[in-house]
């Protein structure tokens, strides 16, 4: 049995562990580059452990898509992503890995593709670090916009559209922000903390209500111009 190490927690999985909690700056540097040519030795192997051969970053670094082929030491089976949060995000493994790769200096034959999440599962981190970690790669929820001053967003608003193709009637709801009409939006959004610090920063009324996933599913994304409902808070 191969166990699991390095699998984040996600909508699709609340279960596993959140990786802001294995945040570590401090661990030993001499210790942490061992373990990542450790896990980049990793043989690859042919087998379906969570999701796509592609994943994405937790912290939502701009790393649009991380490649998570599982690789293995004939003990562990871990996904090749894992080196990216060792390397660019502080991650500390627990400690029964890192004793784990001190002793270990040959790679065995993988004799089973059975996996077992149960340890790894129970792995509770080492601390709260602070940094934020998501459960999805985008935002789901509304996004209520008041520009009743009529500051012109044109381009701060048509920049944020294009990422987030998906949003419905995209050019009524920028002509209806040029013009002061307030404007809800109901979707799922990719870099909308920009969005919203740029907001803050000009001084435009504005709220996001986010949704959980399971409950934005059941929902049809949609857009409603000037509508009573859509005015946003100061």
């Amino acid at each position: 049995m191969l166990l699991a190490i390095g699998y984040w927690r996600s909508v699709d999985d609340y279960t596993l562990p959140d990786p802001s909690r294995f945040v570590d700056a401090s661990w030993d540097q001499e210790e942490r580059k061992r373990t990542i040519e450790y896990l980049e030795k990793g043989e690859e192997i042919a087998v379906e452990v969570i999701g796509n051969v592609y994943d994405w970053c937790r912290f939502r670094s701009k790393e649009q898509a991380l490649y998570s082929t599982p690789r293995t030491d004939g003990y562990y089976v871990w996904p090749q992503s894992l080196i990216h949060y060792l390397k660019d995000h502080d991650i500390r493994l627990p400690e029964q890995f890192v004793k784990h790769v001190r002793k270990e200096s040959v790679f065995h034959e993988m004799m089973t593709t059975d996996i077992d999440f149960s340890w790894w599962k129970k792995q509770q981190g080492f601390t709260i670090s602070g940094k934020k970690s998501y459960l999805s790669p985008v935002d789901y929820g509304l996004l209520s916009i008041n520009n009743d001053t009529k500051k012109d967003l044109k381009v701060l608003v048509s920049n944020f559209f294009k990422e987030n193709t998906r949003v419905r009637r995209k050019y009524a709801a920028l002509d209806a922000i040029q013009k002061g009409l307030p404007v809800a939006i109901v979707g799922s959004f990719s870099n909308l903390n920009t969005l919203l610090e740029d907001l803050v920063l000009i001084n435009v009324k504005h709220r996001f209500e986010p949704y959980d996933f399971v409950d934005f599913e059941s929902m049809r994304s949609y857009t409603k111009i000037g509508e009573s409902g859509t005015d946003p808070q100061e």
